[in-house]
């Protein structure tokens, strides 16, 4: 979703339209779901593969791998995608790029979010590892210490902002991801 939404940004002619890109938080399955899984769930994840089986039937997840495998390659994605790895809770790397907006500008949130795309959906990575989090901030060029910081008090700004931000996408019923909403300004022309 999002190279393609990088295609048809490139394509917008500057005398006509310009855009940005900020990332909104959306989680399929709530931070209050994952820990009643229990703590270790909620820090390390479960195991993607299986948690998909579960969720969507074998024979739905078996469609998956080779299916969005292809569409990494057709938009260009350095890797072949895996169902490898952990999933988990996504709210403390929502968090991240919350901050990561906040202090640095959309463009340091961009890119937080595709290191931390690339470490899930590559690297098999789980974006609920604290450590993953830690270390795409810092391929992003955020301080660690700070980022740290941020992760270590779960209930610390800019947590009202991403609860703010699920809820209003709740109520957008927003039901997937990748999700995009486009607005323009001006007189249209």
């Amino acid at each position: 979703g999002v190279k393609n939404l990088d295609r048809a940004r490139a394509a917008l002619r500057p005398d006509v339209a310009s855009s940005r890109a900020v990332w909104r938080p959306f989680q399929l399955v709530s931070s209050h779901d994952w820990r009643r899984m229990g703590a270790d769930v909620a820090r390390a994840g479960v195991n993607k593969r299986s948690w998909y089986n579960e969720r969507f039937g074998a024979d739905t997840v078996a469609t998956f791998e080779p299916r969005l495998a292809s569409a990494f390659a057709k938009a260009g994605i350095e890797g072949a995608y895996t169902l490898d790895g952990n999933t988990g809770d996504t709210r403390p790397a929502h968090r991240v790029a919350a901050y990561a907006e906040e202090t640095h500008g959309p463009a340091a949130q961009d890119a937080f979010m595709r290191a931390m795309f690339h470490r899930y959906f590559i690297e098999a990575l789980a974006p609920c590892d604290e450590a993953v989090m830690r270390d795409a901030a810092s391929a992003a060029g955020l301080d660690e210490a700070a980022v740290s910081k941020v992760l270590a008090d779960g209930e610390a700004s800019p947590f009202e902002t991403v609860v703010a931000e699920q809820m209003s996408a709740t109520r957008a019923r927003v039901r997937g991801v990748p999700h995009f909403i486009i607005t323009c300004d001006g007189d249209g022309a």
